[in-house]
């Protein structure tokens, strides 16, 4: 009886652990999408497709052939990127199109594949979830300032580049880190904020 006794005791001990490790892992792996967590929840009809999901897109990612960015690299897309932003007083519609641009390149330099947006996106979710939503505005806007450009409010604008940069800014960091002054050179949003200055005086 002791004996049985003790093999119950354990067995549960076992199934808690069991339970309490796969809620861990389903905490830390929702914790590790932020807030895409909620884009999926959108799209998925139970918590159980949502972790599938998410799990799914880990696996994927970590099958990708990525790489970092070489710092002569580096250089050259971050010079790319100052005459994108310099472009942005004359023409921010056309700017939006080539910093958009500039990070798909980039997207594509780092490993990332560009055949399906969405999957593209949702890949990018596993690293780049905090900066996601801004990125997916940004698009939107790109868009709208190509059929309507005269209608977009200028602050609008200027935050829809500053969401392309928080990308294309981290895409090119190494172990989460910028490693070139140029590209540290193109985050100064407070020349976006006298781009977008300059361009409400013009209208």
């Amino acid at each position: 009886m002791a004996i049985l006794i003790t093999f119950i005791v354990v067995a549960v001990l076992l199934v808690a652990a069991a339970v309490g490790w796969a809620n861990y892992s389903k905490h830390r792996l929702r914790a590790s999408f932020g807030p895409e967590v909620e884009t999926v929840e959108r799209d998925h009809e139970s918590p159980r497709e949502v972790d599938r999901e998410l799990r799914r897109r880990k696996k994927q990612h970590d099958a990708l052939p990525l790489h970092a960015i070489s710092s002569q690299d580096q250089e050259n897309y971050a010079a790319a990127w100052e005459r994108a932003q310099g472009e942005f007083l004359n023409d921010p519609s056309l700017a939006l199109i080539h910093a958009e641009q500039l990070v798909a390149t980039v997207l594509e330099a780092r490993g990332y594949p560009g055949g399906e947006p969405d999957e593209q996106l949702a890949l990018l979710s596993v690293e780049y979830a905090d900066s996601l939503a801004g990125y997916r505005s940004a698009q939107q806007v790109s868009r709208r300032a190509l059929e309507e450009p005269t209608n977009i409010p200028t602050e609008e604008l200027r935050q829809a580049m500053l969401s392309y940069l928080t990308l294309f800014d981290e895409l090119l960091t190494d172990s989460g880190a910028t490693t070139t002054e140029a590209a540290d050179s193109t985050v100064d949003s407070t020349v976006m904020q006298g781009s977008a200055n300059g361009l409400e005086a013009n209208r």
